[in-house]
């Protein structure tokens, strides 16, 4: 999904992929969010600061498509899942998410948790160090893998930062060399099925015209 904002530093006007939109706030009383998240990473195209505002006029939009559409890309609650079956109030996630790291501080789950929702509050270079921390803890852990791959080539189709296609490349590399493997610790990810279909389109993107990536012997047969 494509939305206007205006960045509060350098106060340029512009339209950004967000991906999908969750609007924190009660069903009943929509016109007055609490935060709203996006599924992508939102900044400024020009000066690269993430104070950036959706336009009043397109968010009034996106009521109106999920009120009278029903959309798939735009939801609506006060609550996200945090961990398996436990669900919790926005304002109050990052909070419990931090205690049980202090509880645990060499678990790596948890901190490919936490900088899940880093990047719902948009934090993302938080987020990017603690998905490296993930990993350090647990070099299994694909979903911190598959979301750097993902955040990195993100920053380099919309804001062309530099550098940012060679560390997707690299994440990516890491990401199918693990699940080629058999041994990916599969925390956080909801639908291991897609994981192929996801390699699949992934490398399409990130290895246009026919620069396909030379793929390594698997001994195993998998994708």
């Amino acid at each position: 999904m494509n939305l206007h904002f205006i960045c509060s530093d350098c106060h340029r006007k512009q339209k950004l992929d967000v991906g999908d939109v969750h609007i924190v706030a009660d069903k009943e009383n929509i016109t007055d969010p609490d935060r709203i998240l996006y599924e992508k990473e939102v900044r400024c195209k020009f000066c690269g600061s993430h104070l950036v505002e959706l336009q009043p006029l397109e968010y009034h939009v996106l009521v109106l498509r999920k009120a009278l559409l029903n959309v798939d890309d735009v939801s609506i609650g006060k609550t996200a899942g945090i961990e398996e079956d436990k669900f919790m109030p926005f304002s109050k996630i990052e909070a419990y998410i931090e205690k049980r790291i202090a509880e645990e501080p060499e678990n790596g789950e948890l901190r490919l948790r936490h900088a899940n929702i880093l990047r719902k509050f948009n934090e993302y270079d938080k987020a990017i160090k603690e998905y490296g921390e993930s990993l350090r803890l647990n070099p299994t852990l694909i979903a911190s893998l598959i979301n750097l791959t993902d955040i990195f080539h993100h920053r380099s189709i919309q804001y062309r930062e530099k550098g940012a296609i060679t560390k997707a490349k690299e994440y990516y590399e890491r990401t199918v060399d693990l699940y080629n493997s058999g041994n990916a610790d599969r925390a956080t990810l909801t639908n291991w099925k897609a994981a192929p279909a996801w390699i699949i389109q992934k490398e399409e993107e990130l290895y246009p015209r026919g620069r396909k990536r030379k793929p390594k012997k698997d001994k195993r047969g998998n994708c």
